[in-house]
């Protein structure tokens, strides 16, 4: 009789849920108001392209609301220019 040899690869993942968004200056939970919007979404991507392949950073900055209004003063005060648009959802 032959013995049959079988191989298994376990792989432990782990998976990390965000519920919730912490500001990354003062570590307070950014809590959503049901009559205000506000969303502070600051992005870059930094990275090279080789032909169709890419490859890149990503670096996030979440901040509450204190910490963004703190963060565009201090962008416009240092020149930059930040664009304003309006929404709505009529």
């Amino acid at each position: 009789m032959r013995k049959r040899l079988t191989k298994k690869v376990v792989k432990e993942v782990e998976e990390v849920i965000y519920d919730h968004l912490v500001c990354d200056k003062c570590g307070k939970v950014i809590q959503e108001d049901t009559n205000e919007v506000f969303d502070f979404q600051f992005k870059v991507r930094i990275g090279e392209r080789y032909g169709a392949e890419a490859f890149w950073k990503d670096y996030n900055l979440d901040l509450c609301k204190e910490h963004a209004n703190e963060a565009m003063r201090l962008l416009v005060a240092n020149g930059f220019m930040i664009t304003e648009e309006e929404g709505s959802n009529y």
